[in-house]
């Protein structure tokens, strides 16, 4: 950590919380707010200059007007005991009434359609209100959602090498996963259609349509050159983490995967002040029999899509960024907080 970071940053523990708000055209708007406790340890600890702290503790929760609730409790401890080793744990619940399936691959990147028209949408409001019709007692009002419960956790082991740079881990999660489909619901007095997801379940092109356990094993190893971990102004971290879910494990499917990412950060203005260049790619590999509800969704394309956006960033406290984003493409727009 520099000197000029260094000033800034507190001894001892200290709370902070902030709200989240946000809206896209799947979840409409969302609500939420975040705790976080931070224990920084005393300023003449060794330890005190090049790590973000020592203990912190995270509570938040969130909802939507689109039928979405989340809520998550964490717990992170670098150098335990004053060691190499970095324990990280976390509890979670995410549901979502209507979460989104388009289907997987290719196809997913064509106009928007529905087996009820012969109709191509390029804006999802214009396609929302075509599903939402009833007609002659049928409506394929919810084609592209269905209901999904998680509930799991989250537990790694990290041990630092070459003074933190290098940083193999080990860990596991869990989680369960309840999936419920609209199908044959009626609905203002007519009946949904069979919905995207059942019709690629009775095709035989997806698994997972019952839910179940996902647990799974977790190896890494992560390179880290960045000057302070919150919120880096210079450095890369380089990190490759393989995941294998398996029946041993109590998993409902035998799958594995593998995902490598690469950050960047450089800062402009170098010593006159702070304006910074980041980067980030990341590729994810998966083998075996993967259940829908853990894909990624959109895999490797041959033609990709581009649309643009917005991001701000508020250092606060040194640990917590505030993040501001918002984005727009044909099918409609988005913000976070």
């Amino acid at each position: 950590m520099s000197l000029r970071w260094l000033k800034d940053k507190r001894a001892g523990s200290y709370f902070t919380g902030f709200p989240a708000i946000g809206w896209d055209p799947a979840s409409e708007f969302n609500y939420g707010a975040s705790v976080q406790w931070f224990d920084n340890g005393p300023a003449d600890s060794p330890f005190f200059r090049y790590t973000p702290y020592r203990r912190r503790i995270a509570v938040a929760a969130a909802g939507s007007t689109g039928g979405s609730s989340r809520a998550l409790i964490g717990y992170d401890q670098p150098y335990v005991g004053d060691t190499p080793w970095r324990i990280r744990g976390a509890g979670y619940f995410d549901q979502n009434k209507f979460e989104n399936y388009f289907g997987i691959g290719e196809s997913t990147l064509g106009p928007l359609t529905y087996p009820g028209s012969t109709l191509a949408f390029d804006d999802f409001d214009e396609y929302q209100k075509a599903l939402e019709q009833n007609v002659a007692g049928q409506t394929w009002a919810r084609y592209n959602d269905y209901h999904e419960r998680r509930i799991g956790g989250v537990f790694t082991v990290e041990r630092d090498y070459l003074g933190g740079r290098l940083r193999p881990q080990i860990g596991s999660q869990f989680s369960h996963i309840d999936v419920g489909d609209y199908t044959g619901e009626s609905l203002n007095g007519a009946i949904r259609q069979p919905t995207r997801l059942f019709s690629d379940n009775q095709a035989g092109n997806v698994l997972g349509f019952d839910g179940g356990w996902d647990n799974a094993l977790r190896v890494g190893l992560t390179f880290d050159t960045r000057d302070f971990e919150p919120d880096p102004a210079s450095g890369i971290m380089l990190q490759v983490v393989g995941r294998i879910s398996s029946e041993i494990l109590g998993s409902a499917f035998d799958y594995q995967q593998l995902t490598v990412s690469a950050r960047g950060y450089q800062n402009l203005l170098a010593d006159r002040g702070r304006l910074i260049l980041p980067g980030r790619l990341t590729y994810v590999m998966q083998f075996g029999d993967v259940p829908f509800y853990s894909t990624s969704r959109i895999p490797f394309l041959k033609d990709w899509k581009f649309d643009g956006g917005l991001g701000f960033r508020l250092a606060w406290n040194l640990s917590n960024i505030v993040s501001f984003d918002y984005a727009r493409s044909g099918e409609g727009s988005m913000f976070h907080m």
